[in-house]
């Protein structure tokens, strides 16, 4: 009978084949040292490449560096797991990496700032999955970060310079919260990010466009704001995970108003709502009701900002049509005089569009801007979130809270189908006999109108009732926090956020 070491490559590669991606590398490697003189393919060492110690880091440096083109080719999936390092041998090697999908990195305090940037100067242009985990403690007080000011900034702002890749869909930068175990904490600790508006940056970037899961963790630091102050956030993006950052109930609201593909949330350990025994019914509740009322707020902001700028075009239409006054009798004062000695304010280079601007007296018909103009609330998207409770709140209380977070959301709804009841019978009479023209937010793929009605269409009457039925229920609240032996609820958005990012945290 044949053994295992007499047979043929072709047996061998299609034994590799049919391994799990995850452990292809580590089979392969056994089954050469099993058999050493048989005919094991050995490409399929390095085709799904884990490093976990400095030893396999220093082989797998030395593969590459003698490797051909199309061998490092084969190499699709690549997975740093080890925190010290000698950064310049890596970066070196990880640039020949040309076809490399999947690339996961550690990032320990052997790596500077000027390796990574190095790292991601040019796009991986087949990259659909990169994950950058930063650990930057040190056993040892040290001020160089300081002093050089080695932040890790410039990463961020070279990834956002990278141009659209159609099959990168997942994004996960996380910084490990500091555990004493690994760092004492008597000393200043050196961190990622000093400024977060490179995230702003990035989140507006042609990177952005293809994005549709996200996980940015920066323990204890404050940038929702930056990831959603200007319109066109990150439009495709479907689930973000947020945990160990400074996130408020305020700014879930205000993620949900912004990022309109938004259909799973995890703000575990984030702060958002404090509510105790006392106050956990108008709280939770409260919280339901914003989050229900996300898109209410994105619509007044929108609103806000049309106003703002037909006022800049020195007319202000009244808010409802006003029943025409008659004239009366005797000698008209000078109160009633009809020309004006102020001057117009010309619109701004930044706000200027086809549509004519109107001068006063020129009895024109006005343009289409200067009617008041109502934005359709769009629906929300959100389908499951996690939020982890205050400490102080025992899980006895976990249902109530459930409860009272759906009560909230019920009664947004309500608000919300009153305004759009309303907006309804505006479409249906048209804008000739209400003076209000009806508009909805471009979906995902839309051209919207051009500026200042930029990313807006006009809703007909069927577009407010299929906004209305486009609400499928209550979001699934999940309490249970990140561990997997919680008590998850179910459709609750961890098992999403384990799969896609492929590990624990």
């Amino acid at each position: 009978m044949p053994s295992l070491q007499h047979l043929p490559s072709e047996l061998y590669a299609a034994i590799l084949d049919r391994v799990p991606p995850e452990d292809v590398q580590h089979t392969n490697a056994t089954l050469a040292i099993a058999a050493p003189r048989s005919p094991v393919p050995r490409i399929h060492t390095f085709n799904e490449t884990r490093l976990r110690t400095a030893d396999r880091v220093t082989l797998f440096c030395s593969y590459v560096r003698g490797a051909a083109p199309d061998e490092l080719a084969r190499i699709r999936r690549f997975s740093l797991e080890t925190w010290t390092v000698d950064a310049d041998v890596v970066v070196n090697a990880l640039r020949r990496l040309t076809s490399v999908e999947r690339l996961c990195l550690f990032i320990g305090s052997s790596f500077a700032p000027e390796h990574t940037e190095e790292l991601v100067e040019r796009p991986f242009e087949r990259l659909r999955f990169l994950s950058i985990r930063f650990r930057p403690y040190v056993k040892k007080a040290t001020y160089y970060q300081f002093l050089k000011g080695a932040y890790f900034d410039s990463t961020v702002l070279k990834m956002a310079a990278w141009p659209a890749l159609a099959d990168l869909e997942t994004l996960s930068i996380v910084q490990d919260p500091l555990d004493v175990a690994i760092a004492p904490t008597n000393f200043a600790q050196p961190i990622v990010f000093f400024r977060l508006d490179p995230l702003s940056t990035l989140a507006h970037s042609p990177l952005a466009a293809s994005i549709t899961s996200l996980r940015l963790r920066l323990p204890r630091r404050e940038f929702v704001r930056f990831l959603v102050d200007a319109p066109g956030a990150l439009p495709s993006l479907r689930l973000l995970d947020l945990s160990t950052s400074r996130v408020r109930d305020a700014d879930a609201v205000n993620l949900l108003a912004n990022l309109p593909s938004l259909h799973a949330l995890i703000i575990d350990d984030c702060d958002a709502v404090h509510g105790g025994d006392e106050q956990l019914a108008e709280e939770w509740a409260a919280f339901g009701r914003a989050l229900a009322l996300a898109g209410h707020q994105r619509m007044r902001a929108r609103e806000r900002v049309l106003k703002e700028y037909r006022e800049t075009l020195g007319v202000v239409m009244p808010r409802l049509p006003q029943r025409e006054k008659k004239a009366k009798k005797g000698r008209k004062g000078l109160a009633t005089a009809t020309v004006s000695l102020r001057e117009k304010p010309e619109p701004s280079a930044s706000t200027s569009t086809a549509l004519p601007v109107v001068q006063e007296g020129d009895g024109g018909p006005l343009p289409e801007i200067l009617e008041r103009v109502r934005v359709v609330p769009p629906a929300p998207t959100l389908r499951a979130l996690a939020v982890t409770p205050s400490a102080h709140i025992p899980a006895s209380s976990h249902v109530a809270i459930v409860d009272e977070f759906r009560r909230g959301w019920a009664e947004g709804m309500t608000t919300l189908a009153a305004i759009r009841a309303r907006l309804r019978v505006s479409a249906k009479q048209g804008n000739l006999k209400t003076k209000i023209r009806v508009m909805r937010f471009a979906r995902p793929g839309e051209e919207g109108l051009e500026a200042p009605l930029d990313g807006l269409l006009d809703a007909s009457e069927w577009d407010v009732e299929e906004s209305a039925n486009a609400v499928t229920g209550v979001p699934v609240l999940c309490l249970a926090g990140p561990r997997r032996d919680g008590a998850h609820a179910e459709g609750c958005p961890h098992p999403i956020g384990w799969e896609t990012f492929g590990d624990d945290l």
